[in-house]
This record gives structure tokens, C-alpha cells and sequence, in this order.
């Protein structure tokens, strides 16, 4: 609007609603924020350039936010949590952790 104030998309004077979610990550021990979502872009912080300094990239997301928060609600379910996965590369890891998630999303519809 031309006095930068948001409008929903309808056209009405209510203000838009702002979505917004830091991804945080476990690095060295200490917790920090690695990308941003919000606005449709995806802000990738803290990468160290050539020079050695700190940069933050954005970009389109490569995650969509929808697919964060279906991640974060399959957490709540204890059987979606694989403990002492015994593999020996990332893929191997992550094809078990879906197998988990596939499986406790199986168990969950053929209850409803």
C-alpha cells in the first residue's frame, strides 16, 4: 500500500498476517539459526565466504513451510522416533527415519 502498511488479500483494512519460522541447528555443541522462513524466501544465515566473514543468502525456499510444520508434527508422535539407527552413511539414515514416519502414519489412518 502506498503508506507500507500490509492489506489482506481480500482488499479489506485488516492488517496481513506475517508467517515467519527460524530452522534451528545443533552446531559444535551450541544451537543457532541456520535459515529463515518468511515472506516466500528462504534466508540461509551464517555461511562464511572466501574472505573468511559471514554472509546470509536468500533464495527461494528449498523446503516449504507447509512440509517444516508436517516435520515438526511428526515429531509429537513417539513411534515416528528412531533411537540407535545402525547405519553407516546419511542415506541409510534417512531411509529409516521415513520408514518410521511411514509407519506411524500408517498405524494413525488405519485408526481413524
Amino acid at each position: 500500500t502506498p503508506d507500507g502498511s500490509p492489506r489482506a488479500r481480500n482488499g479489506g483494512n485488516k492488517a496481513a498476517v506475517a508467517l515467519h519460522t527460524d530452522l534451528w541447528e545443533l552446531d559444535s555443541g551450541n544451537w543457532r539459526v541456520t535459515h529463515q522462513f518468511g515472506a516466500g524466501l528462504e534466508l540461509e544465515a551464517g555461511h562464511r565466504s572466501t574472505a573468511g566473514r559471514r554472509i546470509s543468502r536468500l533464495h527461494l525456499p528449498s523446503a516449504s513451510l507447509r512440509s517444516l510444520e508436517q516435520l515438526r508434527s511428526m515429531f509429537s508422535r513417539p513411534e515416528s522416533i528412531a533411537w540407535d539407527v545402525a547405519a553407516t552413511s546419511d542415506n541409510s539414515v534417512f531411509s529409516t527415519l521415513l520408514e518410521h514416519m511411514g509407519t506411524s502414519i500408517s498405524a494413525e489412518n488405519k485408526v481413524e
